[in-house]
Parts: structure tokens; sequence; C-alpha cells
């Protein structure tokens, strides 16, 4: 159970999206889930991809809308 750091209040889960692509409306479209990778890692050259990429767990304190990532 994490904790809001200026609240101390429970967070809640959230999903930190990006978009591969501006889209018609500028909104945003393809949205993919956020990833990190060491600052070393580096992409494959036939796929473009870096293979140790992790997911970003996004939490939200419902109470002053603080948005903390975690690897």
């Amino acid at each position: 159970m994490r904790q809001c750091s200026d609240c101390q209040i429970q967070l809640e889960p959230i999903r930190v999206l990006d978009a591969t692509h501006p889209g018609v409306s500028g909104d945003g479209s393809k949205h993919t889930d956020l990833r990190y990778a060491p600052i070393d890692a580096r992409a494959a050259w036939y796929s473009g991809t870096v293979r140790e990429a992790s997911p970003i767990t996004g939490m939200i304190c419902p109470s002053c809308r603080r948005i903390s990532l975690f690897g």
C-alpha cells in the first residue's frame, strides 16, 4: 500500500499512456502504456524495440491529484 507523500492518503492505480501518433484531432491515437529501460539499453536493429523495457506503474492521490511513477 503506497501513500501520497503530501496527503498521507492511499494512492490509487492509473494507466499512464503515450500516443504513438498525434491523430486527426491532435489528442493522440494508437495509445500505448509507458515503459522504461536502462540508460544503456539498445534497440534491436530489426524491430526497433528494446528488450529490457519494463512497465511503469502509475499511482494518483485522490485528494491532491499528485501522480507518482514506479518502475
